[in-house]
């Protein structure tokens, strides 16, 4: 794996220069961060070091759903990617799984 610890981390919705989460080379840059995210999404610090660049979203609202795009930039290498959050129902004691089929992975999240 490698570390993402000295990269640009930013996940964003539809405009990169508004993150959601910006980890930029070593420390969060919360004043760049969407007001509405700010105490709500993260990234796991210390998981950096074995390359994953995760978004944790607390307290999940039917305006996150749709699209959270991901990049990853560090001086020699650069990688995006996207995920789709679909929002049904909010409720409470939430069950998670991980669904996988080839290169694709789906994680759901239930909530009764």
């Amino acid at each position: 794996n490698i570390s993402a610890e000295d990269m640009e981390i930013r996940w964003f919705r539809e405009d990169p220069t508004a993150p959601v989460c910006l980890y930029w080379y070593g420390r969060y840059s919360i004043d760049r961060q969407m007001p509405s995210y700010r105490g709500r999404a993260e990234i796991f610090p210390e998981e950096l070091k074995n390359g994953n660049v995760s978004l944790r979203l607390r307290d999940v609202q039917y305006s996150d759903y749709g699209k959270f795009k991901c990049m990853v930039v560090s001086e020699q290498w650069d990688d995006d990617t996207h995920i789709d959050v679909v929002v049904r129902a909010l409720g409470m004691q939430p069950s998670v799984s991980l669904l996988s089929e080839g290169n694709q992975s789906q994680l759901e999240c239930r909530s009764e």
